[in-house]
């Protein structure tokens, strides 16, 4: 899927009926940054779940984390 599309609810719900008739799993991933919602898409997830935290609380001095997004596949 390419970022920034638009799909139907209807192809949505095709799209993971379609995945659990095949038997396959459906994963889900949930980000708060931009970074993240990239990372998880590249990595194949079906489902992204996104959630705004206030500018303070991303900018607390929690534990650093790398900005590189691992690739999938070859």
């Amino acid at each position: 899927m390419t970022t920034g599309s638009t799909i139907s609810r209807q192809d949505v719900l095709a799209r993971l009926r379609a995945r659990v008739a095949a038997g396959r799993p459906i994963v889900g991933a949930g980000a708060g940054t931009g970074l993240s919602a990239k990372c998880a898409e590249a990595g194949g997830v079906d489902l992204l779940i996104i959630w705004s935290t206030p500018p303070e609380s991303s900018a607390s001095s929690g534990p650093r984390r790398s900005n590189a997004c691992p690739r999938s596949g070859p």
